[in-house]
This record gives structure tokens, C-alpha cells and sequence, in this order.
């Protein structure tokens, strides 16, 4: 019978990795619920635009959610490689798509399901090795 406890670590990792995508997300999808809450024609930022945004608790929840996603994200470097990690990471692109399609009424059109059909086949090769070895991702 094998033991968990050697998987534990490994486990922790995508935990912390999952935690991190997550809260990655979020802190982009809060900043720019920040920024279309500014009504302005300026195409360069002015001071008070600037003001504006920092005075959003939305761009607070996205700063303090970005710190958390690298509080994270140090917690699964720490377990995993970087070379798994990293590429890992991508998913959130493909969470930020498809809650900026939902959330804020962006195109999800055929290139972009490609795109993002391509990141999550990407993401899922690279455990194909572990899966051939018998082991578990998670």
C-alpha cells in the first residue's frame, strides 16, 4: 500500500498554485471593474484620473488579491518547478476570458476559443508524462 504522505507536498503545491491562479484572477477582474468605473476621454493618464482610481475599493481589492496570488505563488515555488509551475499559471488567462465574457460583455469569438483551447491542450501536456508514469497531477 503506498503512502500520501509522499504526495502531500506535491498536493500542497497545486493547492497554493490553484489559490494563486485564482486570486490572480481576481485581482485583474477587480482592477478593471476599477478602471470602467472611471468616466473619462483622456488617452493619457491625468493626475486626477489616476486619483479616481486609487480612490475605487475595487483597485484595492485587486492590489491586495495580487499580493495574495504572490504570497501564493512563493508557497507553490517552494513544491514545484518552475517549469511546471509557470506554464501552470496560464490557466488564468483562460478564467479571465471566459469571466470577462460573462462579467463585462467581451467577444468570445472563434479565435479566442482557439486561443484558449490551445492553452488549456498546452497546459494538459505537460502532465502527460506523470499520467503515463501512473502518477496524479494533484
Amino acid at each position: 500500500m503506498m503512502s500520501t504522505r509522499s504526495n502531500t507536498p506535491r498536493r500542497q503545491a497545486f493547492l497554493f498554485l490553484a489559490i494563486s491562479i485564482a486570486l490572480n484572477t481576481l485581482a485583474f477582474v477587480a482592477i478593471k471593474m476599477a478602471v470602467d468605473q472611471i468616466s473619462t476621454g483622456a488617452t493619457v493618464p491625468t493626475v486626477s484620473t489616476i486619483v479616481s482610481i486609487l480612490a475605487k475599493p475595487y483597485f484595492w481589492i485587486g492590489g491586495f488579491s495580487f499580493l495574495a496570488s504572490m504570497y501564493f505563488w512563493v508557497l507553490c515555488l517552494k513544491l514545484l518547478d518552475l517549469s511546471t509551475a509557470y506554464p501552470t499559471s496560464s490557466v488564468s488567462y483562460v478564467l479571465i476570458a471566459v469571466v470577462s465574457f460573462y462579467l463585462f460583455g467581451e467577444e468570445m469569438g472563434l479565435s479566442r476559443l482557439i486561443g484558449i483551447a490551445l492553452i488549456v491542450g498546452g497546459v494538459s501536456i505537460l502532465y502527460v508524462p506523470d499520467l503515463l508514469r501512473g502518477k496524479r497531477a494533484s
